[in-house]
């Protein structure tokens, strides 16, 4: 085994070295030079069953005795300490690394160093839920390193074999980086507030997921009850005889054209106006985590843990080299091994979809609908089924109802054990359980929305009401705008709900004809709220969400997204107040000159204090200016303008232009502020 540094008291001559040096005063801990990171503070390891160890652990996993004290460079493992400067005790007595390292239980038995999580937040940020200070990657991997190591430390090698083209030492070297590299990514993908530990099963988001979750089920039941409701009121206006399950083609086209403008607004307009300021609230939301990182493609080197109990690292063939072999060889080849990583990407991935309502779950909300809707019709009489604003609050409540349990039962999975946690490998001869999803939000350093929040619920509807006007007239601002946005809503919307209540009316008939028979037209006299209307009902409302699925996603080249091009819309103005901002205070410094010139020459202390405001004002440039600078220069120019006494008039009609131009670069500069601070969440702001 190779050489390794124990981890004990004793203290190195390069530390005693480094320790009478004098340290810098804005750091609170600096690294000793070895190349790697060093501390003192890895707990002591219970040993396994059966070996003997000395009091002095060892990161590279080789005991030793306790008066050996190896040498640090010839260790290819590094030793790891943190040391402070003893010249400041003010830096002495914090230790946000060290001291994390050394108070810190052991989480499990498997776990000689410090977690991530430990080494990222003190106990209060991470009770807070905030990510204030996070240590660079560097510092990360190499914590995943040392766990590595002293994990794999904890098992006996095999022996080398005679043909194996490296030593056990060193496949487990290439084989440690590697997987080290893995982990990270496992980290980085879940995120400063993830969760993600190495070797230690996850916790299923749980009760966290609550306001997530019921903010998804509300768009739920604003997209459903906001879609189809107000076309089936107006097919029921235009057709009181059949009410909403009208055959006719007229009231189905109206009903349909309808239907499209309110989903073209629920999807442009409301829901996305929700969307953009949510989202600035911090509001969390689940991110589905890429399956490439759960299931990795297989390394160059290959470790399992025997029957015996021992680690061993073996290096896959390929395909090609197999055939060359002069034994057979009953280890899985490189290719083999890629394959059953792609098959296990495949499975989680097809979760993941499933999870969001895609597969097998593009029908969830479709049966619901039109178990709701029967139910709706079942229990209704026959003047509300032929009162179009009745049909409306029913309707609505029985769609707006599907959406929102499809969207509860499919955010909720998420959130569950099991259902929304996999198994996947933990890189070291076993498995872990992981979410399939986090909670990611907008900004990760700061604490996420919370029901508490509630409080300021009256001031995020004022801010989504402005945010949909300012939706609602953006295709109004240019020609090509327009047609884009006139084409979405066409083509899309209208277009795509007119031939979805086609389809769907065709659906319905057909299934009713299992309880009519013939070709599941209705008799006479037979009620609206009969078996056979109920069944059509099921149909027809079940046949309208699934084509709308198929339809609106054939046609999704033709969506012009309103929020993406507000965006741009406000950069590019944004861009051009501050180009106007510049050119004018370009021209400030001319007249500026002119007046401290005169101030000079005349000795005027009040010109000499307005010179000095604007020169102060004009420093930072547009991009920090503040309110306060602008109100002290526009003061001190206005008092020499209310008594301009043995001022020159020259000097006053100067001063007069720079307070209309000082005016103009306010206006400019506090307008793009106000831009940035409403696309920041900033709610004090406006547009």
């Amino acid at each position: 085994m190779r050489a390794s540094s124990p981890i004990c008291a004793t203290t190195s001559p390069t530390r005693v070295a480094h320790e009478t040096a004098p340290t810098p005063p804005q750091e609170s801990i600096q690294p000793s030079p070895p190349a790697d990171i060093q501390t003192e503070a890895l707990s002591q390891r219970a040993p396994r069953p059966g070996s003997q160890r000395s009091g002095c652990v060892q990161a590279g996993g080789s005991p030793t005795a306790q008066d050996a004290t190896p040498s640090t460079a010839s260790s290819s493992v590094p030793e790891i300490r943190l040391w402070i400067g003893s010249q400041d005790p003010d830096r002495a007595a914090t230790l946000p690394v060290a001291a994390r390292l050394q108070e810190q239980p052991e989480p499990s038995s498997r776990s000689d160093v410090a977690s991530l999580s430990q080494l990222q937040r003190p106990a209060s940020t991470q009770a807070s839920g905030a990510s204030r200070s996070q240590p660079p990657p560097a510092l990360q991997r190499r914590a995943f390193v040392n766990q590595l190591r002293l994990y794999l430390n904890e098992y006996p090698a095999t022996a080398d074999a005679d043909d194996a083209p490296g030593t056990q030492e060193q496949l487990e070297e290439e084989y440690v980086e590697w997987a080290a590299d893995r982990l990270q990514q496992r980290h980085e993908a879940y995120g400063p507030n993830g969760g993600y530990r190495f070797n230690e099963n996850m916790s299923a988001a749980g009760t966290a997921a609550a306001l997530p979750a019921a903010y998804e089920t509300l768009k739920g039941f604003l997209s459903s009850a906001l879609r189809t409701p107000p076309g089936s009121a107006t097919a029921t206006k235009y057709d009181q005889q059949d009410g909403s399950l009208t055959t006719k083609v007229g009231p189905t086209a109206v009903g349909g054209a309808t239907s499209g403008i309110t989903s073209y607004f629920t999807e442009q307009i409301l829901l996305s106006a929700i969307e953009r300021r949510a989202r600035l609230a911090n509001m969390p939301a689940f991110k589905p985590i890429a399956p490439s990182i759960l299931s990795p493609e297989p390394g160059p080197v290959q470790m399992e843990i025997t029957a015996e109990g021992n680690k061993h690292f073996w290096r896959p063939l390929r395909d090609e080299e197999v055939s060359h072999l002069e034994h057979e060889s009953d280890r899985q080849t490189f290719g083999k091994l890629q394959s059953i990583a792609r098959d296990r990407q495949r499975q989680l991935l097809e979760r993941q979809k499933l999870m969001d309502g895609k597969a097998e779950a593009t029908f969830l909300k479709p049966v619901l609908s039109g178990t709701l809707n029967g139910v709706r019709r079942s229990l209704s009489s026959n003047a509300t089924l032929l009162s179009p604003p009745l049909v409306l609050g029913t309707s609505m409540i029985g769609s707006g109802t599907s959406g929102a349990l499809g969207k509860a039962i499919l955010e909720t999975g998420k959130a569950l054990p099991r259902i929304g946690q996999a198994q996947v490998d933990n890189l070291v001869g076993g498995t872990q359980t992981v979410n399939l999803f986090r909670l990611a939000r907008h900004d990760e350093s700061a604490p996420a929305l919370r029901w508490s929040d509630a409080r300021r619920l009256h001031h995020t509807l004022v801010e989504i009401a402005q945010e949909a006007g300012a939706l609602a007239t953006l295709p109004f601002t240019s020609p090509l705008m327009a047609v884009r946005s006139v084409r979405d809503l066409l083509l899309r919307h209208i277009g795509g709900n007119i031939l979805t209540s086609w389809v769907a009316t065709g659906g319905g008939m057909v299934l009713a004809s299992l309880v009519r028979g013939s070709y599941g037209t209705p008799a006479t006299n037979e009620s609206l709220s009969s078996p056979g209307s109920v069944v059509q009902q099921f149909g027809q409302s079940f046949s309208n969400d699934a084509v709308w699925n198929a339809t609106n996603s054939a046609l999704s080249d033709t969506k012009h997204d309103l929020a993406v091009n507000l965006d741009r819309h406000r950069d590019n103005k944004q861009a051009r107040l501050r180009s106007r901002a510049l050119t004018t205070t370009a021209g400030l410094q001319p007249e500026i000159d002119l007046i401290r010139n005169a101030a000079e020459q005349t000795q005027n202390a009040r010109l000499q204090q307005v010179a000095a405001a604007l020169e102060q004002l004009l420093q930072h440039g547009t991009d920090v200016l503040e309110r306060s600078r602008f109100e002290t220069a526009l003061a001190t120019i206005g008092q020499v303008l209310d008594a301009p006494d043995g001022i020159e008039q020259q000097t006053l009609n100067r001063l007069r232009t720079l307070q209309y131009q000082v005016t103009d670069v306010r206006g400019l500069v506090m307008q793009r502020r106000a831009l940035l601070d409403w696309r920041n969440g900033r709610p004090q702001a406006s547009t």
